[in-house]
């Protein structure tokens, strides 16, 4: 079995590392270049995006997708992880709030915020993982960072706990969400239940359990749950190359327009997926100009 070259889309199950994930998959495939397109939580469960083979020189653009999430936030404690799994630091025994004012709460965690990564995260801080520094009880102050909150809706409150949906940008740590939520409302809070639903243009819906890859390797079915790149990062207009322009993009040279030989699909023209004329992706490309002349400079050639 040759090496295998596309995304893999896991239902990850809780308690599991996405580099779990990543070593489950490295024995299911018999090969080592896998990685994984943008971490998940060992607490939370859903979808993971695997890169395999060439794939993962993609990490750059898929690992920016918007994320898409459901969970479940209890209110009333605070832990020192900002979810179930950690040691409760402060705890409101009674309370009285009332689903409008969540709302309103949440309501304004919507837009471009500023939030604190929590401090038992996998950010780095000197070279280290904060997580490792927190464990060792060395004092770790994360920085701020901004993200944006498409949506933080309310699904349902059952007291203590309250059921969400939400839609993020990529790097936004849910967990932080909560934590700040529970503040905002004066009790405190902490994430109990995360689920991934989306991230970018991949949903869990066509995830695959990791003992369902396994069935499928073992029957020789295995490349039925491996997208090939030629139908990822639809969000770009893919571009057909003449041959000229396949060997320029190839050999990393700028592609005049008289190179291409059509174009279609894609929502943004800030990149461009390039292709020959039997639909194989051969990388990424963006907008350019070299000596007056308009065309496609390559960004990322994926080669053989």
């Amino acid at each position: 079995m040759g090496e295998k070259t596309g995304i893999i889309l896991v239902n990850k199950k809780r308690g599991m590392t996405s580099h779990d994930v990543v070593d489950e998959i490295r024995e299911i495939l018999h090969q080592k270049k896998v990685g994984h397109m943008g971490t998940l939580d060992p607490q939370a469960e859903g979808l993971l995006v695997l890169g395999v083979g060439r794939a993962t020189r993609l990490f750059p653009f898929l690992v920016k997708g918007t994320k898409v999430y459901t969970g479940i936030i209890r209110l009333g404690a605070e832990t020192d992880t900002y979810d179930r799994d950690g040691k409760i630091l402060s705890e409101v025994k009674e309370f009285n709030l009332t689903g409008e004012e969540i709302k309103k709460a949440m309501g304004e965690f919507v837009g471009q915020i500023i939030q604190v990564p929590p401090p038992f995260s996998a950010k780095k801080m000197g070279g280290k993982r904060m997580y490792d520094l927190a464990r060792k009880g060395k004092k770790v102050e994360p920085k701020p960072v901004k993200v944006e909150i498409y949506y933080f809706t309310l699904k349902s409150y059952d007291p203590p706990y309250l059921h969400f949906d939400i839609k993020c940008s990529a790097g936004t740590y849910v967990r932080s969400i909560a934590h700040d939520l529970g503040k905002k409302l004066g009790v405190g809070g902490y994430l109990d239940y995360l689920k991934r639903l989306r991230s970018g243009e991949f949903s869990l819906e066509n995830a695959y359990s990791l003992e369902e890859l396994r069935k499928l390797a073992e029957e020789g079915r295995i490349d039925e749950a491996i997208i090939p790149l030629n139908r990822v990062l639809n969000e770009y207009p893919a571009v057909y190359l003449r041959e000229e322009g396949i060997w320029r993009a190839k050999h990393g040279n700028f592609i005049p327009l008289k190179m291409v030989g059509g174009k279609e699909g894609g929502r943004r023209n800030d990149y461009f997926r390039l292709m020959d004329f039997r639909s194989n992706f051969i990388g990424i490309g963006k907008p350019g100009k070299e000596g007056g002349e308009l065309g496609i400079r390559p960004v990322l050639i994926l080669g053989e």
